[in-house]
């Protein structure tokens, strides 16, 4: 996982999910009522509104529009981060959207919304946290651990460390650990000869690659003189080399 920054919609959609979403479904006294009405307009969702919504989510993506959970598969679902089964009134709340694959928001995260004893949530959502600061990295497994209650939950929740087929999501980020270096390594020497339309292509590989937090800790990693022997040489070398590398996150 990696931060991301949201981005706003037009003021027409904005308008839509005020007036003739959420506004209506704040009207109904009863928690049930609410719901019941929520999966009712849900349903509404082939409308011009909700195709700028989609839009913007995929946007607001890593790679090719990847989930912002597992950042492996591609991302296809309007992700409630606060379920609208228990959170009715924020089911029309475009900062609670997020973009997921069908396998992370119906199979894993589901209705489940774990929080704290001060009803904070437990879970890290990448447009207002920093993952960094809750989840830990092992380059040469690709496993994630946490640093804090938030990190562990998410873990759990998401299935962060799942390694069954054909998820097998720290395979994949041992794999993207290494093979983004190579890429690295490429894009300097590129950039030494002057071939410059080359290097240009591999950035734009490099941002289009899943797993792209695995990139983010690479950087961070590449930072912290004690962490940056597991980095290639060469790749460490062409990183500050090369700083507008860190741009392409």
């Amino acid at each position: 996982m990696r931060r991301i920054d949201r981005r706003p919609l037009s003021p027409a959609v904005v308008r839509f999910l005020k007036t003739d979403r959420a506004d209506k479904i704040a009207a109904i006294p009863d928690h049930a009522a609410k719901v019941r009405e929520v999966k009712r307009l849900w349903k509404l969702q082939k409308n011009k509104s909700f195709k700028e919504i989609r839009a913007t989510l995929a946007a607001m993506a890593t790679g090719r529009a990847r989930c912002m959970y597992c950042e492996d598969s591609a991302g296809t679902d309007i992700e409630h981060f606060r379920p609208k089964a228990t959170f009715p009134d924020r089911a029309f709340d475009w900062s609670n959207y997020l973009w997921a694959c069908s396998y992370c928001n119906s199979n894993l995260k589901r209705d489940q919304f774990p929080c704290d004893a001060h009803g904070d949530p437990l879970l890290i959502d990448p447009t207002v946290d920093d993952p960094q600061h809750h989840l830990a990295l092992t380059p040469t497994t690709g496993a994630f651990s946490e640093r804090t209650p938030k990190g562990k939950e998410s873990i759990t929740v998401f299935g962060l460390n799942d390694e069954r087929s054909p998820r097998a999501l720290p395979r994949g980020r041992e794999f993207a650990w290494d093979k983004l270096q190579e890429f690295i390594i490429i894009f300097g020497r590129y950039q030494a000869a002057g071939r410059l339309d080359r290097a240009e292509k591999i950035r734009r590989v490099v941002c289009e690659e899943p797993f792209s937090g695995v990139f983010v800790w690479l950087l961070a990693y590449s930072a912290d003189p004690s962490r940056r022997l597991l980095l290639d040489p060469e790749c460490h070398a062409t990183i500050e080399q090369w700083p507008e590398i860190a741009t392409w996150i």
